[in-house]
């Protein structure tokens, strides 16, 4: 079995800070000598809203980072215990068994979980299953979660689950990367070894 912590979607702290700065480099280098050298974009600067649009990237981004710092931070004592993970190669079904750890007993409903993807090929945020299905056993006080992959299992890079938030138990959502797949071609004919959970 793995217990898991949250994960950052944006990815590592050092490589966003990184990608920040050198951003910022990137465009204070292009705008520094045209502010300096060119009077009708020295003027333009002050009277349009559009040479603004490019510096405010780093700034976002820079917004995102904190905000996700804060997150992850919040939540790091919250973790996900993967017992099993299943995949029923016939109908195309993954079954996820866990528990949550640092969360009280049976106070996390079906509506607070939800299983999501990484496309192999794409960013941007993980997409949802649009047919799973979760159960919860009070008597085990654990969770599963059926997925139908039919005609996805090709595309899907990763798989997360989420715990949303809900105020007075869990302050800020809790994000968990519970498979990642080697490949496309792992994907398709994925057999699953149980001795990733040991």
């Amino acid at each position: 079995m793995k217990v898991l912590k949250p994960v950052r979607l944006g990815g590592p702290p050092l490589v966003q800070i990184g990608g920040i700065i050198f951003l910022s480099l990137f465009i204070g280098g292009i705008y520094i000598p045209l502010y300096q050298e060119n009077v009708a974009f020295r003027n333009l600067l002050f009277s349009t809203w559009w040479p603004w649009v490019l510096p405010c990237f780093p700034l976002m981004w820079l917004l995102w980072f904190i905000a996700e710092s804060m997150i992850v931070l919040q939540a790091k004592h919250r973790m996900l215990q993967l017992l099993d993970f299943q995949f029923d190669k016939r109908n195309e079904n993954i079954r996820i068994t866990f528990k949550l750890i640092g969360v009280p007993q049976s106070q996390v409903t079906e509506k607070m979980l939800k299983a999501k993807y990484q496309p192999v090929y794409g960013g941007g945020l993980p997409s949802r299953f649009k047919y799973q299905q979760m159960i919860y056993d009070a008597d085990e006080d654990l969770y599963e979660i059926i997925i139908n992959t039919s005609g996805l299992l090709i595309e899907i890079k990763d798989i997360f689950i989420y715990v949303e938030q809900k105020k007075g138990i869990i302050p800020y959502h809790c994000i968990y990367l519970v498979h990642r797949f080697g490949g496309a071609k792992q994907s398709a004919c994925l057999i699953f070894d149980k001795r990733q959970l040991k």
